[in-house]
C-alpha cells in the first residue's frame, strides 16, 4: 500500500504525463516539422516532450529528481501497455 505522499507523487508524475501526451498530440508537430503521424512520430513526439519536462524537473534537485524518475516510470508502464494492446 503506498502512503499518502507516494500517492500524491504518483498523481503529480502521472498530471505530468498527461500533459506530455497533449503537448506531444499539438498538429505543429505533424504539419509543421514534418513528423510522421504514425506510432513511431507519435513515440518521437512524446519523448521529446517527456524528456523536456524531466530535463526541467532534475534541475529541480532531490525531489525534483524522484519526481522526473516517476515520470519516467509511468511513461512506460503505459508504453508497455499500448503494445500489448497492439499486440506488440
Amino acid at each position: 500500500m503506498l502512503s499518502w505522499g507516494q500517492r500524491r507523487q504518483m498523481q503529480r508524475s502521472e498530471t505530468l504525463y498527461t500533459n506530455a501526451v497533449e503537448m506531444a498530440r499539438n498538429p505543429l508537430f505533424y504539419n509543421k516539422f514534418d513528423v510522421k503521424d504514425d506510432v513511431d512520430g507519435r513515440f518521437d513526439a512524446l519523448a521529446l516532450c517527456v524528456s523536456l519536462v524531466m530535463r526541467r524537473l532534475k534541475g529541480l534537485g532531490d525531489e525534483g529528481s524522484v519526481l522526473s524518475q516517476q515520470l519516467f516510470d509511468t511513461m512506460f508502464a503505459d508504453m508497455d501497455l499500448t503494445l500489448r494492446e497492439m499486440g506488440a
